[in-house]
């Protein structure tokens, strides 16, 4: 999971995939598979592909809802499910990632 955050903050979102996928097939435990699920779901929409990015917003129930970031990530990919997220909200979860990154000062 930590490779795929990293190439996730880096903005290399096929590489972060691989990781991020081998998680949610590889893991026995459920936490931060929501987060995981979330984070793919976003990647794919960051590249214009909605259709998979549903695919995976409706993952994102799968996690440890007593973890707050799989709870968090569950009521994100459900508003998702219900509404993808507008381009100006695209954009600023982008640069937020860059900042996390520390790309963007």
């Amino acid at each position: 999971m930590v490779l795929g955050d990293i190439f996730y903050s880096k903005g290399e979102y096929e590489e972060s995939r691989k990781y991020h996928i081998n998680f949610l097939e590889q893991s026995t435990d459920d936490h931060y598979k929501s987060v995981v699920a979330l984070k793919i779901g976003l990647s794919h929409l960051f590249e214009g592909d909605s259709l998979s990015a549903i695919l995976y917003f409706d993952k994102t129930g799968e996690g440890n809802m007593d973890v707050d970031d799989d709870a968090y990530a569950k009521i994100k990919g459900e508003q998702y499910l219900n509404h993808l997220p507008s381009l100006n909200e695209i954009k600023l979860i982008l640069i937020k990632n860059m900042i996390d990154a520390g790309k963007y000062k």
